[in-house]
């Protein structure tokens, strides 16, 4: 296999079509910089599919495409095209000729072809795999990759060996089976999170499911009973009905004829009642007359009582309160009295209270006094003991310093023989070592200086590095574990709310209408949502809340009774079951009363439960009537108290789930655990969205970081580069002389520290020697004398400890008489603080009874003047009393006259009115009976009315249909009683889902399907594992021993290449063979075997080109294009590069782009980059062993 052609149009320089045939042998392209030779080797790498802009010298994709000059315009697309001969089959595809084509658009739109077909990227890297081709293949090396190969990084350089040693295709297939193995992780993941829903699930829906079983049972039998007591109530109703009909008919018509006969008296009794009623006028008229006269006279005569009265009461008035001020004179001289009493008492306390503070401060100065001399003597007796001590221990410290004094005189004469001795065979030595120093140091001083700032330099950049290194590090763990953690929370997520959606937990009715609404919002905006959606419940409360609830989780919140009766409706035709709606515009809230504030204060209470969960402000009556009126305790026992407390009012729930209902009934026991699942999971779901936000935020903060410190990291690693080629030449001069000026420099030294310790030590000697005997005399007499004051100090102490004895006894008979002191004048001040408060009270009622006596004079002189004016009003109103009593005479004579014409009319009106009474009293009996009848009539049907619509809407059945179910089951209080019983076991079994039994079988269904799934995955979990163990093992097998073949290669390529010397390569991590390193060791003639870093650029680059060489040898490339990699060589140094091109052109096809000498010489085709017009590249082609040939021809 090898590369027969190269097609370019439109990409970079390369304007027009351009058509390049490779021969076999070396095939060199040469031309001036910026002519765009390079741009062919970009070409290759492009068509392999190159994905990088920046690896093609670009910013974006876009930028490969010829992008126009003064005189061309831009072209829309870029196209390369290569063609591979493929007679050996080496490339997996059955044809003999392989073209491949990559083509680009401005647009960004990529296509790729194989022999003109369309096909995929993947299919492209596919078909190269393992042949040495490839965009990260050894078939393309430019300078990019040299650099690569001399990096610090031994992983870096790991590109070249994989592709070599033939493990891309198994790394591939590696990296495909660990992405599978990732996807089936990520799938268990979600299957047991599902699975785990279902668990929670599957008892309380069984449980349920037998409940709403026994349900139906019982249901049937009570279908059954209530049928036939339906029919039998039906039946007697028609019967009773009937007989009324018949009673009905003969009342109607006797009803008829009694009204005849009642109408003609009515008009008989109506011309004499007109009669009556004109002569009635006249009377009433009279009467009205009298009546105001009298009314007249009678009030004047009791207006004269009612001032006589008055005239008595100011009587009175003026008796009481001429009284009331003389009983204020008596109380105020009282007053006066006792006032007088407390001053003088007063004063007499004072006095006392005076003369006892005066003897208290004499007995609390001399007592301060007494306690002073005490405090001094008990510390200067404390003093003088300190004084014995310390005095003690100084005559202990004098005699053990007079024994070392002695013993350091006979030291320090020994050793200054010592030190004599020692100096003039050091003195010798120093000056020797000085005059060879001397000679050193000036070649020493300039380069050491220069190396020590390079070994600055280098060390500061490396620890840089090493800290940048522990930080990339870090925070790619970290970031691998923010994205794990993301992906689980995700999972988790999509597992949540795809129950959500599919509104897992819910009866099958509800679900339905839920969906309904989720389907077609616009058609049934009227449903809100359900009770359980509609809440947030805080973590804890989920329980309490649930039980709270009850099967009004599973209500429906609607927004009228329009929206509920259609949603009923829909239920009803398409048979779904039912369902309980709250429409919002009919539902009030329910609150506590008066008792909420003492309520909420309760022991154990921890609120309204509708309080306690959270929810939008439009549904504010929907929760407060199913909520409203509940309170959450923190368990039974304060639930218990609560109850009894406020007999059973209000329906209590604990944080555990029991129920103290209203009335006093109660619920609990052992909940089942997992039932509680709608509350938490919307809480979970909310907080799975807080936790993703954030993890995504620390991911891209993470990743910023991760970016700005790798590009620090490579900064470094350059500037480490040049300053360690500088300091490898500094070392090599420098040696051989550092050596020897620091041995040189460490023997003066010590020679002139030696010289130093012994004449300071010398003198320090002499000074010791006469210091220690001048103290030692010293220390004698400081012991004499110090014997002498401690028994002078012990003396003191006894004189001063009698002393204080005495002043002790002083003292506490003084502090006893201060201490009754101070009781007698805390007693005499309490006495005088109580009698000023008597006299200021007593001031304050003299002045309360002044004001009391002023008051009741004013009132007594208004009393007798109101006497005098009521007086003259009682002989005003007797003169009127006359004048009426006369007028009323004559009006009694006229109401006398009118009632004897009154009475012979209402006489003959008697006698007609009693027979229409009789005859009225017929008709109102009859009217009286036909009502009770229609009456009883309506009752029967609205009875038999609402029996049949009972019987419809529990089982929509009418009366002829119900015939069918017709048993003898005896009579109706047998079949009631049934009815009954039946009913309490239908209570009994509490709220019923009946869409259990088929959500028990679904669930149920879909646990073992998902079951068979995990284990499944499972399976093709342990598959991908021994894959990949596989692949691992071969990739590693196969590594070593290819690895192992590349070094031996390495190794005489070397030598070859540098006439001599060895080279050989070496895995930074054995163990781990798919992830070590690779280390380039080098010996160069002449130098010894050290790593690759510290040679020359020019030796790194030649080593460089030994190990592509080595690699070439155990596996040539079909093709090997080479982008100035010897630019770095010296001209010997080419010339061997490219004696050793030549002799892989029997086995290998090289295109070498370069503007050596030594390396075109060797080429057989050469290709020239030109512009002959600016921003175009062209291409000339010379084939020189024809133009060899026709010089020796010529």
């Amino acid at each position: 296999m090898n590369l027969k052609r190269l097609e370019i149009q439109g990409f970079k320089s390369f304007a027009d079509y351009l058509k390049l045939d490779i021969n076999k042998g070396i095939t060199a392209v040469v031309g001036p910089n910026g002519s765009g030779k390079s741009n062919i080797a970009d070409s290759v790498r492009w068509v392999l599919g190159e994905q990088s802009p920046k690896t093609l010298r670009g910013a974006k994709m876009e930028d490969v495409i010829f992008s126009g000059t003064q005189n061309r315009k831009p072209l829309g697309f870029a196209e390369v095209s290569i063609t591979l001969d493929n007679s050996d089959g080496k490339i997996p595809i059955s044809y003999g000729e392989v073209t491949v084509t990559r083509r680009v658009y401005r647009s960004g739109e990529s296509e790729y072809f194989i022999n003109r077909t369309s096909c995929r990227l993947k299919d492209i890297h596919e078909l190269f795999m393992d042949t040495g081709v490839g965009k990260e293949g050894y078939s393309i090396i430019g300078q990019g990759q040299i650099d690569r190969v001399l990096s610090t990084k031994p992983e870096d350089r790991r590109f070249l060996f994989e592709e070599a040693v033939g493990i891309v295709k198994y790394k591939s297939r590696k990296q495909e089976a660990e992405k599978k193995l990732e996807l089936e992780k990520q799938n268990l993941i979600r299957v047991r999170d599902i699975i785990l829903e279902l668990e929670k699930q599957i008892e309380p829906l069984s449980i349920q499911a037998e409940r709403a079983k026994q349900y139906l049972d019982i249901k049937e039998k009570l279908k059954e009973v209530e049928l036939n007591l339906f029919i039998q109530e039906a039946d007697l109703l028609k019967e009773e009905l009937s007989s009324l009909e018949g009673s009905f008919s003969i009342n109607k018509e006797e009803l008829n004829k009694q009204k005849e006969v009642q109408t003609k008296q009515k008009e008989e009794c109506t011309c004499l009642k007109r009669a009556l009623e004109e002569i009635e006028n006249k009377i009433f008229q009279t009467q009205n007359e009298i009546l105001e006269l009298r009314t007249s006279i009678e009030k004047t005569g009791g207006s004269n009582k009612v001032i006589q009265q008055q005239i008595e009461h100011c009587l009175l008035n003026v008796k009481r309160l001429q009284d009331e001020c003389s009983k204020v004179d008596s109380k105020k001289r009282v007053v006066e009295d006792e006032k007088t009493q407390a001053a003088v008492k007063s004063r007499g306390l004072s006095l006392n209270l005076k003369a006892k503070k005066a003897l208290l401060e004499e007995k609390e100065n001399n007592f301060y006094e007494i306690t002073h001399l005490l405090t001094s003597n008990e510390t200067k007796i404390e003093d003088f003991k300190s004084d014995i001590i310390e005095k003690m221990n100084e005559s202990s410290e004098i005699k053990t310093i007079i024994q070392k004094l002695t013993g350091s005189i006979e030291q320090l004469d020994n050793r200054k023989e010592q030190i004599k001795t020692e100096k003039a065979k050091n003195q010798t030595q120093y000056k020797e070592s000085q005059i060879h120093l001397k000679a050193l140091h000036k070649l020493q001083q300039d380069q050491e200086l220069q190396k020590q700032k390079s070994e600055e330099q280098i060390n500061k950049l490396t620890d840089m590095n090493h800290h940048l290194a522990h930080k990339i590090n870090g925070e790619t763990i970290n970031l691998n574990n923010l994205t794990e953690k993301m992906h689980r929370y995700k999972s988790r997520q999509q597992v949540l709310n795809q129950m959500k959606k599919e509104y897992e937990g819910f009866n099958k009715s509800v679900k339905s209408i839920l969906k309904l609404k989720q389907n077609n919002p616009k058609a049934w905006g009227g449903i809100c949502g359900v009770v359980a959606e509609l809440i947030q419940v805080p973590r804890g409360y989920e329980t309490a809340i649930e039980v709270a609830l009850g099967s009004s989780m599973q209500n429906i919140v609607t927004t009228t009774e329009e929206a509920t009766k259609d949603a009923i409706e829909y239920l009803k035709k398409n048979q779904l079951g039912r369902a309980t709606f709250l429409p919002h515009s009919a539902i009030r809230a329910r609150e506590l009363g008066n008792e909420k504030d003492s309520l909420l204060k309760e022991k154990g209470i921890l609120g309204i439960a509708s309080t306690l969960v959270t929810y939008d402000s439009f549904y504010n009556n929907i929760i407060s009537y199913l909520l409203g009126r509940v309170l959450v305790v923190t368990n039974l026992d304060y639930g218990i108290a609560l109850a009894k407390k406020y007999k059973h009012r209000y329906k209590i729930v604990t944080l555990e789930g029991d129920i103290l209902n209203t009335g006093g009934s109660m619920t609990g026991g052992s909940i089942y655990q997992k039932s509680s699942n709608i509350f938490a999971r919307n809480r979970e779901l909310i907080e799975l969205s807080h936790e993703l936000n954030k993890l995504i935020e620390a991911i891209k903060e993470t990743q910023r970081h991760l970016e700005d410190h790798k590009h620090l990291r490579d900064l470094n690693i350059s500037k480490i580069e040049k300053e360690k080629e500088k300091l490898q030449e500094i070392n090599m001069g420098l040696l051989s002389k550092t050596h020897e000026i620091k041995q040189c420099k460490e023997l003066i030294n010590q020679l002139e520290d030696k010289e130093k310790q012994l004449l300071i030590e010398m003198e320090q000697l002499g000074i010791q020697h006469k210091e220690t005997s001048l103290t030692l005399i010293e220390k004698s007499n400081q012991l004499k004398e110090m014997d002498n004051e401690i028994e002078k100090i012990h003396s003191r102490i006894e004189s001063h400890q009698l002393n204080l004895q005495e002043e002790k006894i002083s003292k506490d008979a003084l502090a006893e008489e201060i201490t009754k002191l101070r009781i007698e004048i805390s007693s005499l001040q309490q006495d005088t603080n109580h009698i000023y408060q008597d006299i200021e009270r007593l001031e304050k009622e003299i002045t309360t009874l002044t004001l009391e006596k002023e008051q009741r004079e004013k009132e007594i002189k208004t009393y007798k003047e109101q006497k005098e004016e009521k007086k003259k009003e009682i002989q005003k109103n007797k003169e009127e009393i006359k004048t009426l009593d006369l007028t009323l005479e004559k009006k009694l004579e006229e109401q006398v006259s009118l009632q004897e014409a009154k009475k012979s009319k209402a006489t003959k009106l008697d006698v007609y009115e009693g027979a229409m009474d009789k005859t009225t009293e017929n008709v109102e009996l009859l009217t009286q009976e036909i009502n009770r009848i229609e009456n009883k009539k309506i009752k029967l049907k609205l009875e038999q009315e609402n029996l049949y619509n009972t019987i419809w809407e529990e089982y929509e059945q009418t009366y002829h249909s119900a015939l069918k179910f017709k048993t003898d089951m005896g009579t109706v209080s047998t079949m009631k009683k049934q009815s009954i019983e039946y009913k309490n076991l239908i209570k009994g079994l509490g709220n019923i889902n009946l869409d259990a039994i088929s959500e028990n079988q679904k669930v149920k269904e879909r646990y073992q399907f998902l079951s068979e799934q995990k284990q499944d995955i499972l399976s093709a979990e342990q598959k991908l594992y021994s894959i990949i163990k596989e692949l691992t093992t071969s990739m590693e097998k196969q590594f070593t021993q290819n690895f192992a073949t590349i070094s031996d290669n390495f190794n005489e390529v070397f030598k070859e290449l540098f006439g001599g010397g060895k080279g050989y390569l070496q895995l930074t991590d054995e163990e781990n063979v798919l992830e070590s390193g690779i280390e380039i060791i080098a010996q160069p003639p002449g130098k010894k075997l050290q790593n690759m870093m510290l040679l020359s650029g020019g030796e790194k680059a030649l080593t460089a080109i030994a190990l592509l060489f080595s690699i070439l040898k155990m596996k040539p490339s079909p093709f090997c294009i080479l982008d100035e990699i010897e630019a770095a060589l010296d001209d010997a140094n080419v010339n061997r590069f490219a004696g050793y091109l030549s002799k892989f052109d029997k086995d290998a096809q090289f295109i070498v782009i370069t503007h050596r000498k030594g390396t075109m010489e060797a080429a057989d085709t050469l290709y020239g980059v030109t512009m002959q017009e600016q921003g175009i590249s062209k291409l000339l082609s010379v084939k020189l062993s024809d133009l060899q040939e026709n010089e020796e021809a010529s």
